[in-house]
C-alpha cells in the first residue's frame, strides 16, 4: 500500500481544487479523531501510522486552514486551536489571537 505524508502536504499545499478535497478529509480527520497521524493513503482515507504529525505541521496546518477561509475548514480550524491550547503547543494569548481571526473570517463568510 502506498503511503501519503501528511507533513509533506502541508508544507507544499497549494489552494486548488484537489488539494482542497484532501484538506477537507484531513477536516474530517479533526473533527472525528481530534488529531493528523504522519501517514495516510494517498486519498487520505485511511492511516497508515499511528505517529502524529509534529507541532510545528499542527501550526501550519492551523494557518492552511485559516487561509483557506471556507465555512467547513475555519470549524476545523477553531477545532484544532482548541485541541493545540490543550495540547500545551500554543499558549493562551495565541489562542485567543486565533480564535479573534477565524472568528473574522466567519464573520466575513456571512456578510
Amino acid at each position: 500500500m502506498e503511503k501519503y505524508s501528511s507533513e509533506e502536504f502541508i508544507d507544499n499545499y497549494i489552494k486548488n481544487s484537489f488539494n482542497l478535497k484532501l484538506l477537507d478529509r484531513i477536516c474530517k480527520k479533526i473533527d472525528v479523531v481530534k488529531s493528523v497521524k504522519k501517514f495516510y493513503t494517498k486519498d487520505f482515507e485511511k492511516t497508515i501510522s499511528e505517529e502524529e504529525i509534529s507541532n510545528k505541521h499542527y501550526i501550519k496546518l492551523l494557518n492552511i486552514l485559516i487561509d483557506t477561509s471556507e465555512f467547513k475548514t475555519l470549524n476545523s480550524a477553531l477545532k484544532l486551536n482548541e485541541i493545540l491550547f490543550h495540547l500545551s503547543i500554543i499558549d493562551f494569548k495565541k489562542y485567543l489571537i486565533n480564535v479573534k481571526i477565524i472568528e473574522g473570517g466567519i464573520d466575513e463568510k456571512l456578510k
